[in-house]
């Protein structure tokens, strides 16, 4: 297994048959997800804006956030590396698309495996750890053929099957069983990790599953087949593997004919992940951020057009992040695009973009929030729209926009209270 780090945006050189081949694959993809992953160029390729893991191959392609320098990667004794792996675990799990205590996370980053390594330990050690409390059982519906009556005698089939030794009923019943669905899942999910997994401590926990449900029919698991399956009350603790184990199976392209895994694409587009880490971020903390917020809410909706002739309202906007201080409304943009500070740093759909929100919004304060790279560049610049824009010039102006950035190079989930104080001085200044 060749190991390719990346930083999203920054080219890297392979070889020329890996690139026909990889482009292939993507191009003649039905995922429109994975057609978007690379910029393939001349001399390699670029990963966009997801970062995560993607497998294919012999090849396993690692993109970290663009946070980091391509240099400082390829440090072994660097810490920057370890402090964007915590810092994307950390948004992963403040967003809940990851199943991680706190607690775990500096482990977790310590370790010297590739970040698929990482998930699959999660996904094995939480499995263990729920194995070793009890084994999940369902009612099972069964159906078979039966020297006594139980259940319900399915009476075509029991013709069929019974015609000559009247003795036997084909029956259906309900068993209480081990060998359930969710059972089903973990055995399969398992056994095609054991085969991908490179880690000798994963393979020997993964092993350890399997062998403990050896009495659990091997079945072929799609995504499909497990849509509506649901945990019962009992089964709650289990919670943490079922949504990874899905994750996996969901992300993965799987040969049925050898069971095995074929390509894994574990990625998170990052300006989504941006938008909610802001934002859940702020909910957790905005009595230490600003004492006066009353309302927060993430995608706050509203209608842009009212057509009179069908008494309909048309065209749906949402807000990143809408605001209350004081009942005073604020909205918050998060781009994830790199800012270098200077004035002027933004483009022109943006704003526009602002002005129809605070416009719809009845509200006369916006706000765009960038991450920048250099803690240096973190800066705060106001604009209003110019007088000339209105009709009438000595109108108060009722559009006011700011831009702000916000550094994450450092380690964000033991230094919350710098983001604190970076965000509450965001608030302050569109009050003052």
């Amino acid at each position: 297994m060749k190991y390719i780090p990346l930083i999203e945006y920054q080219e890297e050189h392979i070889n020329d048959s890996l690139k026909k081949s990889l482009q292939g694959y993507l191009e003649n993809s039905k995922d429109e997800f994975l057609q978007n992953i690379f910029t393939f160029t001349s001399k390699g390729i670029k990963a966009r804006n997801y970062v995560g893991v993607f497998r294919y191959k012999n090849y396993q392609f690692e993109i970290l956030p663009k946070l980091l320098n391509k240099e400082e990667i390829e440090k072994e004794d660097d810490k920057d590396k370890e402090i964007i792996l915590k810092n994307l675990l950390y948004m992963l799990s403040l967003t809940k698309k990851l199943d991680i205590k706190e607690s775990e996370i500096a482990k977790i980053s310590k370790s010297k495996n590739p970040f698929l390594e990482i998930l699959i330990k999660i996904y094995a050690n939480s499995l263990f750890e729920c194995l070793k409390r009890f084994v999940p059982k369902n009612y099972v519906t069964e159906e078979d053929n039966l020297n006594f009556l139980k259940g319900k005698l399915l009476f075509s089939k029991h013709i069929i099957k019974n015609s000559v030794n009247q003795a036997k009923f084909y029956c259906q019943y309900d068993e209480f069983s081990e060998n359930n669905l969710l059972n089903q899942l973990f055995y399969y999910v398992s056994r095609l990790l054991y085969f991908v997994s490179n880690d000798n401590e994963n393979k020997r926990i993964l092993k350890f599953i399997t062998d403990f449900f050896c009495d659990i029919d091997f079945k072929k698991i799609n995504i499909y087949k497990i849509k509506n399956l649901k945990l019962t009350r009992n089964q709650t603790a289990f919670k943490k593997p079922f949504d990874l184990a899905k994750m996996f199976l969901e992300n993965s392209s799987v040969d049925m004919n050898q069971h095995k895994i074929k390509t894994i694409s574990l990625l998170w587009d990052m300006n989504i992940l941006f938008e909610e880490f802001i934002f859940e971020f702020i909910k957790r903390n905005k009595e230490k951020i600003y004492k006066e917020i009353n309302e927060i809410n993430y995608q706050k909706g509203k209608r842009l057009l009212y057509c009179d002739e069908t008494k309909q309202y048309y065209g749906n906007t949402f807000v990143d992040i809408f605001l209350k201080l004081n009942n005073e409304k604020i909205i918050v943009d998060t781009k994830y695009k790199i800012n270098d500070g200077k004035i002027g740093e933004f483009s022109n759909s943006d704003i526009f973009q602002m002005i129809t929100y605070e416009t719809i919004h009845n509200s006369q304060n916006a706000i765009l929030i960038y991450p920048t790279v250099n803690k240096e560049t973190e800066i705060i610049h106001k604009y209003i729209l110019c007088k000339d824009n209105y009709e009438d010039n000595n109108k108060d102006n009722k559009h006011h926009i700011s831009t702000a950035t916000i550094y994450l190079g450092y380690n964000l989930q033991e230094n919350k209270e710098t983001l604190i104080s970076r965000l509450s001085d965001i608030l302050k200044s569109i009050k003052n």
